[in-house]
């Protein structure tokens, strides 16, 4: 009984290792584009480069979920160029409720945090915009999301609970024979 509990518990630890999926490079995200969020074979990080024409304008990049949660954070940076910039905010927006969360880029760089979940927010736009801008100026930004994992030790304590349970059982039945 020993001996299968401990395979039981060897199995379950091998499938957990195995599920944890592999790195991968950056997707390019541009301004206007829409990707998918949250589904095996779905990247997890995005980043772009934007370059202003001049003037006030924006830039949203859309991300979807089929289910939630999923936390995401988006993060901006303007670097050294953040003076040819006024008035810049990074948003995340929901295509349902509207405005989630907004923050000032203030002075080069910010991170915001957002959470892709049922049964309104699983369509977000990350929205940097401006109210001014010389042309030529530009700014760099990452998002990245990850559906929320299962705990690791979640199907090690499950098998770990049923093999007490069949211990417990085998022992009630020993006693009454």
């Amino acid at each position: 009984m020993i001996k299968n509990l401990i395979a039981a518990a060897a199995i379950s630890l091998a499938a957990v290792t195995m599920s944890v999926g592999s790195a991968q490079a950056a997707t390019i995200a541009t301004c206007g584009s829409s990707h998918s969020i949250g589904q095996p074979g779905d990247d997890t990080e995005f980043g772009g480069i934007f370059v202003s024409t001049g003037g006030a304008g924006s830039c949203s990049i859309n991300f979807t979920a089929l289910s939630g949660p999923i936390p995401g954070q988006a993060e901006a940076t303007i670097g050294k160029l953040s003076n040819f910039f006024s008035g810049l905010t990074l948003s995340w927006v929901s295509t349902v409720n509207g405005l989630l969360t907004s923050t000032a880029i203030v002075p080069t760089s910010v991170t915001l945090a957002t959470l892709f979940s049922a049964p309104g927010n699983l369509s977000q736009n990350m929205v940097i915009s401006w109210t001014n801008s010389i042309a030529g100026a530009g700014f760099d930004y990452t998002v990245n999301v990850a559906p929320v994992p299962l705990p690791a030790a979640l199907p090690l304590l499950g098998a770990g609970l049923l093999g007490m349970g069949l211990l417990g059982r085998r022992r009630k039945a020993a006693k009454a024979a």
